[in-house]
């Protein structure tokens, strides 16, 4: 409700007193800064403890639903380059794909060089959801044209071991280990973008966003 009030004033304001006014419409962005409550911090965190005996399993829900997940980071770009447009519009951020809660764990632990992952996985049915979304994806249509840009950051099927490290210095330290610096094993999805070069000024071109 208040998401959708927030648009909706947004417009009214825009449409009423002429303000320079953009709503953004962001489906799920992750990123390093992502509270251990959802659910693919709460998988790369448990994918870094485990891997260093600090964890012995990861309780989830259905794996089954698909989610649209960007970098956060590039949704902020896109976030200024609303307001860098020569019109206020409304724009849906997304990256059009989508990967299932099933296929971000393998990646996790695949990452942290766990290949035998479902050993560790249980369902549990206290994060079973009674109204669960199976699928939510953005149309991103519109397709960046400026060079600098580069390509969404959606989830990749290979990269570093961010987390480890700092579970480790952690334990050394006999403390709670951290919270994760960024997705264990997801360097590239997390890796913030390149700075973009050579964008006209005014222009709102990333493949990140389409007109609403």
């Amino acid at each position: 409700m208040a998401k959708v009030f927030g648009h909706d004033i947004t417009v009214n304001y825009r449409d009423s007193y002429g303000l320079f006014a953009c709503s953004g419409i962001l489906f799920n962005h992750e990123g390093p800064r992502r509270g251990l409550e959802f659910v693919t911090r709460k998988i790369t965190n448990a994918v870094a403890r485990i891997k260093l005996g600090l964890q012995q399993e990861l309780a989830l829900g259905s794996l089954e639903p698909q989610r649209d997940w960007g970098f956060a980071g590039d949704y902020v770009q896109a976030m200024w380059l609303m307001l860098q447009h020569d019109e206020p519009q409304d724009f849906v951020v997304a990256t059009g794909q989508t990967h299932s809660v099933r296929e971000f764990v393998e990646l996790a632990f695949r990452a942290a060089g766990i290949d035998d992952w479902a050993r560790y996985v249980r369902q549990d049915e206290r994060f079973m959801r009674p109204a669960e979304v199976d699928l939510l994806v953005g149309d991103a249509g519109k397709r960046a044209q400026a060079p600098g840009l580069g390509p969404d950051h959606g989830l990749p099927g290979a990269g570093g071991d961010h987390g480890v490290p700092r579970h480790r210095a952690g334990a050394a330290q006999g403390a709670q280990p951290p919270a994760l610096r960024a997705a264990a094993g997801l360097r590239s999805w997390l890796s913030p973008p390149a700075a973009p070069t050579g964008v006209p000024e005014g222009r709102l071109c990333p493949s990140l966003l389409r007109d609403r």
